[in-house]
């Protein structure tokens, strides 16, 4: 029910303003996409930059590579609040990006005869014209010479992973469903997860290559329109009293904050993980405001009169461990997984235990 909840919010979606318009569509084939400048030796074209968030996103055990291209002489508007006119209005959380952006996420899974990894499909996001961005998922042959743009609905069980499942690749609509975020319509590409100060514990993170976009880089190619001059010293990270609550916060950002924000579909919770740039304490931070000690608004656990969103020392008795374990019912991200991400759980779980 919840699914099919969350697609049907996503259609509604495309109906408030992200439609397919037919003289801009993503292409039938990866390589044309512009994101390679030879397919066959899978040369990356030098003017798509990768990146990597430092609280990626869990895809049950994908590993993933990313890339950017903004289109020359462009910038991404990250103004703080009232520093740009409304009509153009970005700040240092929602970024509103060029028109002629184009994102791209490749995901690859362990081979079944063991030799190293397959290339099974790679996301695409561009952005079309102001208000339209398109998606698109393109579906590796097993060869790996080039990618089939995939049908709108999705694949089911085109790959196997581990525990015994199968990766299924997403419908546009549930593209549109996590990435209706607020602002535009991009993930992974904010000041939090591309900040130089990485953090220690942050889960399935990936040291960056060498010419990785960081905030710092971004300013110095003089792509971003704000660049605070206290992150040249002080880089940003998450405000936390302790390591592992730096950590787990910083997983809710990457995995749940997406959709739990004011301006998600997950808004209706009033539970919200997002975490601002402009947070100035823990106290303070989104996560605390709304879920330390909360009622939950959706998730009622069987036998408690009152199910807390986080119950500080009791994470048995906290909706949100509940959610991330409940694979049926309430198993969160209820989009982009089957698997449960045990190493959060065990994080989540330390950290509600010590509050």
């Amino acid at each position: 029910m919840r699914r099919a909840f969350l697609v049907l919010l996503a259609a509604f979606a495309i109906s408030w303003g992200f439609p397919l318009h037919a003289e801009a569509t993503p292409p039938a084939l990866l390589s044309q996409t512009g994101l390679y400048s030879d397919i066959a030796t899978k040369s990356v074209a030098t003017e798509n930059l990768p990146y990597e968030p430092q609280y990626p996103l869990w895809s049950d055990g994908a590993e993933k590579q990313r890339w950017l291209y903004l289109p020359p002489g462009t910038k991404i508007n990250n103004g703080r609040p009232g520093a740009h006119p409304p009509a153009h209005m970005g700040n240092m959380d929602y970024w509103i990006f060029p028109v002629g952006t184009k994102i791209w996420k490749e995901f690859t899974w362990p081979r079944l005869n063991g030799s190293g990894w397959h290339r099974v499909e790679t996301r695409f996001a561009w952005k079309a014209a102001e208000g339209n961005w398109q998606f698109a998922t393109y579906v590796w042959d097993d060869n790996e010479t080039d990618a089939k743009i995939a049908p709108v609905g999705g694949l089911k069980d085109i790959y196997p992973i581990e525990d015994h499942q199968t990766h299924d690749i997403p419908a546009q609509a549930d593209c549109i469903t996590c990435h209706n975020r607020g602002g535009d319509m991009v993930l992974g590409i904010d000041p939090l997860q591309l900040s130089e100060d990485r953090d220690p514990m942050a889960l399935h993170a990936v040291t960056p290559a060498a010419g990785s976009l960081t905030l710092r880089r971004l300013a110095e190619m003089a792509r971003l329109t704000d660049y605070p001059t206290e992150w040249s010293t002080t880089p940003l990270a998450i405000k936390a009293s302790t390591p592992e609550g730096r950590a787990a916060m910083g997983y809710l950002h990457g995995n749940c904050g997406n959709c739990h924000n004011p301006n998600g579909t997950a808004a209706h919770s009033w539970l919200y993980f997002r975490y601002s740039a402009d947070t100035t304490d823990e106290q303070s931070s989104s996560v605390f405001v709304s879920a330390i000690n909360r009622m939950s608004a959706v998730i009622q656990i069987p036998g408690q009169a009152v199910t807390l969103q986080i119950k500080p020392g009791a994470p048995d008795e906290s909706a949100v461990i509940y959610a991330m374990e409940n694979p049926v019912q309430h198993h969160m991200p209820p989009i982009g997984s089957k698997i449960i991400d045990e190493q959060a759980v065990a994080l989540i779980r330390y950290w509600i235990q010590q509050m």
